[in-house]
This record gives structure tokens, sequence and C-alpha cells, in this order.
């Protein structure tokens, strides 16, 4: 084992292939007695090797030849991490478990496994789990000067606890623990936008409108080729209708609407909504009509299909023509019936009902605005 781990440590492939071949001939010897250690480096070897699913078969071989190996917690995380990788969610739950319940994990695979375990509640959208989970996480780096060699794992747990947070819509807190690692430089990459992006979005929600904007315009030099870089834009976009400044609302909008990252999403569903608004705002009814109209034919998100059809009839009472504006409160009635939206569209309707009987407008809120993103 020695000649392996040296040639292990000067790396490339030569040595490397030299490796593996001497751990495959000690596989081979029955009375080796170091099966299982044999096993899990000569997984290591093929991993490095870039011979991925071999290697991953020896740590399954391990794992299900030998249970009380002390290799067998890193092994099982291991095949837990590709199973994940992978989508195989079940599986992957039923191994992290596994190794929970094992007592000779060392302290880092067992903290590694309890964000492996957030990661399945943060897909199964369980996210008051994934916040009991990293503060344990936490909890532990706090209690242990062990683990602080290994930073990685606490800013990925601490970014994992802000997400859970910013899904539960506390988005004080959650901006709170994502400012922690704004800039942590040991963040892998991937989650590096995520933070700005969540940020951008927490200070918006806390109508910090400034702060907001500094930080989706900070988004946008850095992570320019972001695929939801869209969503830095649309924040500057709502930064700028709060204060007013509503032409220049409504170009970001439609660069939204537009662009190669946002064009057809959810987002784009909303910037065009607010479009919508920016016109009803300024009493352009017809237009804003037209920008509501272009939701419910352009994308296929019902809550803002509902919003753009209970705005578009409001826009109809505006213009005085109550028979087009009961017309689409029916519809939206008769496609969503059990939405909040359709309660308010009942509501609607019986004012218009009182107003043909009593041939008077309808005394009503009528700018009230279904709930805004």
């Amino acid at each position: 084992m020695r000649q392996v781990a040296l040639l292990q440590a000067m790396g490339g492939r030569t040595n490397l292939g030299r490796a593996r071949d001497l751990l495959k001939e000690l596989l081979q010897q029955s009375d080796s007695g170091a099966d299982d250690e044999t096993l899990y480096q000569l997984g290591w070897v093929l991993m490095d090797l870039g011979q991925t699913e071999d290697g991953m078969d020896r740590f399954n071989r391990l794992v299900a030849e030998y249970p009380e190996s002390k290799y067998w917690s890193d092994a099982a995380f291991r095949i837990a991490s590709k199973q994940i990788r992978d989508g195989d969610f079940e599986l992957a739950n039923d191994m992290v478990e596994a190794i929970l319940e094992k007592q000779n994990a060392s302290e880092e695979i067992g903290v590694r496994t309890l964000l492996l375990k957030g990661q399945l509640a943060a897909q199964a959208s369980d996210w008051t789990e994934v916040t009991t989970l990293m503060t344990k996480v936490k909890e532990k780096f706090a209690n242990s000067s062990s683990m602080h060699s290994v930073s990685n794992i606490e800013s990925k747990a601490i970014y994992w606890l802000a997400e859970s947070l910013y899904q539960q819509q506390l988005y004080n807190k959650s901006s709170q623990e994502f400012a922690v690692i704004l800039d942590d430089a040991s963040l892998e990459n991937d989650l590096k936008p995520w933070v700005r992006l969540r940020l951008a979005q927490c200070l918006g929600k806390l109508e910090r409108w400034e702060d907001a904007t500094n930080v989706a315009e900070d988004g946008l030099i850095q992570f320019g080729g972001f695929s939801h870089a869209h969503e830095f834009t649309f924040v500057k976009a709502r930064a700028l209708e709060a204060r007013g400044l509503l032409d220049d609302a409504r170009t970001l909008y439609v660069e939204v609407i537009e662009s190669d990252s946002g064009a057809g999403s959810e987002t784009a569903a909303i910037a065009q909504w607010r479009i919508g608004e920016v016109h009803f705002h300024r009493e352009n009814y017809s237009v804003a009509i037209e920008a509501y109209r272009k939701v419910e034919t352009l994308y296929d998100y019902d809550q803002w299909k509902e919003a753009a059809t209970l705005q578009a009839g409001k826009c109809q009472e505006h213009l005085g023509n109550w028979k087009h504006a009961a017309k689409l409160y029916t519809q939206l009635i008769k496609k969503f019936p059990e939405s909040e939206m359709a309660l308010q569209a009942r509501e609607r309707l019986t004012l218009i009902d009182r107003h043909a009987k009593n041939s008077m407008q309808p005394k009503s809120p009528i700018n009230a605005n279904p709930k805004r993103r």
C-alpha cells in the first residue's frame, strides 16, 4: 500500500495506471487480509483516472461486502453523492440514513452527509427540514475546531440555510445569511451567482430598493453569462418602478422579456404583467389591456393569466365597458374557480350587476391590485 500511496501522490496517468494495476493484483491475493482497504484505494485511483463508473463499482462492492469497514461511511457518502447527481433521490435518501446511523463515520463525513440530507429535503421542497438540518451543520462548526479546515462545507450549509429561509419568505433572515457568504471564495462557483441573485431579491422584498439595485448591478457585472441573469434585470426594473420611474422600468421589463435567458420564463410573464401595471397606473387603460392580453396569450403560467384577466377587467370598467368587464370576470371564474383572483372577480361581478340595476358606477377599490411579486 505504501507504493500505491506514493504513486497516487506523484499523480499523472502513468503513475495512476501503475497504482491501479498493483491494487488489482492485491485483490487477487485472497490472503491479503485488506480487501476493504484495497477496494477503497482502487475506487479512488479509478476515479482519479476518470473511470467514474468503475470507481463507483468498487465503492458499491465495499459497501455491500464490508459493512464494518472503517472506509464504509466514506464510500457510502460517495455513492449517495452520485445518486443525487443522477437524480436517484430515493436511493440516495436510504444511503444517507444508513450513513447517519453508523457509529464509526468521521466527523467530517457526518457533517457532509447532513448536507446531502439537506439537499434531498430541498429537492422535496421541505424547506423547514432544510432549515433544521443546516442549522445543525452550523452548530457543529461552532462547536468543533477541527471542522474549520473544511470551510467549504460551512459556506454551502449557509447557502442552503439562506435558500430555505428565502423559500419560507423570511427575507430579512435570509438576506443576513446570504450576506455572510457574498464574497466567500470557498463557495462552489455554480452557487456564487445565486447568492447575489437571492440577496438582491430579498432586498427587493424588503423594499430596500437602492441596496437591491446595487447588488443586482454587481451581479450583472460579475455573472453576465448566468443562466438567470434576466432576474437581476427584473430586480432593477422593480426598483425603478417603486421609485416612480415608470418609463425606465418598462424599458427594463422589455429587456427581460426579450433576453436570451428570460424569454418564455415565468419572470418574463411577470415582467409583461408589470408593463400592464405601468400603463394601468398611468390610466392608459386600452394600452394596459393589450399588455395584459399578451400575458394570457404568450405565457403558460396560471397565476399570471389570472392576474392579467382580473386587471384587464378593471381596465374595461374604467373605460365604461361593463359587458366586456363582466365577460372577463366570468371567464376567470370559469377557468380558475377556486383561486383568490376568482373571488375578486365574483366581487367585481356583483358590483357590475348592482351598477346595471342602479345605473351607477360601482363604488369599489377598483385600483386594488392582486398580490404582487
